[in-house]
Order: C-alpha cells, then sequence, then structure tokens
C-alpha cells in the first residue's frame, strides 16, 4: 500500500501527495492518509527553528499511529518536514515526506528561510 499524504491549511485547501509554500506563522495544519493502510507512523522529522533559535513547539495534536495524527500549529518561518510510514515491517511498507513551507516574506519579497536553498533546477 503506498504511503499518500493530504495536508490542509486551516481545514481548506487540501494537497495531496506534493509540498505546499502557503503557510504563514498561526495556520493550523492538519495531515491525514489518503488510503487505508494496516499500520500508520507519523511524525514531524524537521521543524524550523525561530530566528532567536529557540526550537519549534510543532508537535501534533493526536495520535502518531492513526490514519491521522491531527494537527499542528505553524510557529516559525520555513520548512516541517513530516513523514509518513504505512505497513511498518510488512512487504507493502512504504514511506512519503511533504515539506509544509511558511515562507519569509518581507519587503514585499517572498524569500527563502535560514537553512534552505533554491538551486538551479528550482528545489
Amino acid at each position: 500500500m503506498p504511503a499518500r499524504i493530504r495536508s490542509l491549511r486551516n481545514g481548506i485547501d487540501p494537497i495531496d501527495e506534493a509540498s505546499r509554500n502557503d503557510l504563514v506563522a498561526g495556520d493550523i495544519v492538519s495531515v491525514q492518509s489518503i488510503d487505508a493502510a494496516t499500520t500508520y507512523n507519523w511524525a514531524i522529522v524537521f521543524a524550523p527553528e525561530s530566528l532567536a533559535g529557540a526550537p519549534s513547539g510543532a508537535t501534533f495534536s493526536g495520535v502518531s499511529t492513526d490514519p491521522s495524527p491531527g494537527s499542528f500549529t505553524v510557529d516559525n518561518p520555513g520548512a516541517y518536514l513530516v513523514r509518513l510510514i504505512v505497513d511498518q515491517g510488512l512487504a507493502t511498507e512504504d514511506t512519503q515526506y511533504v515539506r509544509l513551507r511558511a515562507l519569509t516574506s518581507g519587503l514585499g519579497l517572498t524569500l527563502v528561510s535560514a537553512g534552505e536553498r533554491r538551486d538551479g533546477t528550482g528545489v
């Protein structure tokens, strides 16, 4: 069974199986598995620090082994990396990652956040 993630921003604007770059601090992001699986294992494997260097407080509101682990609040600009592993330990095990990014903006410009880079391919 493939791991396929749907993300929603403030309960609307679903995006399936892709990263998103439309978040701002204070947004509530929820994620859910699109397909049914035997087991689920969700994690926020990376969350950005604040400009002062304090760690993000982003954590899921629900249970990490449910089809949806609930939601988290975007507290810092930058990229949040969410991972879903389905059917862990079985022959059908699969993993998907999505980047959920709150862009830094200033002077009307949209900038990548500290720790991110953009190369010639736009990635």
